[in-house]
């Protein structure tokens, strides 16, 4: 019964902790993303008319990118915190549970974080059935896994500095 109120405790919080951060790069990222491709139009304007066209098309393309980057971000990450949680949730209970070294556990829960991240976000490509091959596919795939590792290394010490300041407080009584 005390597992798993200690797993779901972990990965409810892994899950919020993960829907923000996956929000906010989502958001940023997607806003960022069309103006990508509308900088060489920037560049080549031959007319005014050109120019005044591609900075609308960058500026809803931007908008447009941040509400859809947002929500799809924190979809991302939502699952990664709740396969992270999970993981670290049964990496507690099974390792930890009698906490005998916390300098030690801190660092399993980060390293924790960042594989199944890295796991999960390399899974991807192959679940879209297309695997990276050229220098623009690394646009969409290398670029966020730059990004999401040292999220998910704060994400995983902030989890595990979370757990152990629950361990020194009382514990309450399981609802019967």
């Amino acid at each position: 019964m005390i597992a798993r109120r200690i797993v779901k405790r972990i990965t409810s919080r892994a899950m919020a902790v993960g829907c923000l951060t996956g929000a906010a790069l989502g958001a940023g990222y997607g806003m960022l993303l069309p103006l990508v491709f509308v900088a060489p139009m920037l560049v080549q304007a031959e007319t005014p008319r050109i120019l005044e066209l591609a900075v609308i098309f960058g500026l809803y393309g931007s908008l447009i990118g941040l509400v859809v980057g947002g929500i799809t971000g924190d979809l991302a990450g939502l699952a990664l915190g709740m396969s992270s949680g999970l993981a670290v949730g049964l990496l507690t209970i099974a390792h930890y549970t009698p906490m005998h070294d916390p300098h030690e556990y801190c660092w399993s829960v980060r390293l924790t974080s960042v594989l199944i991240t890295l796991l999960c976000i390399l899974l991807v490509p192959l679940v879209l059935g297309r695997i990276p091959r050229q220098d623009s596919d690394l646009f969409f795939v290398g670029i966020p896994l730059l990004l999401t590792l040292p999220c998910a290394w704060r994400a995983g010490a902030r989890l595990a500095d979370w757990y152990l300041t629950q361990l020194d407080k009382p514990v309450e009584p399981a609802p019967a």
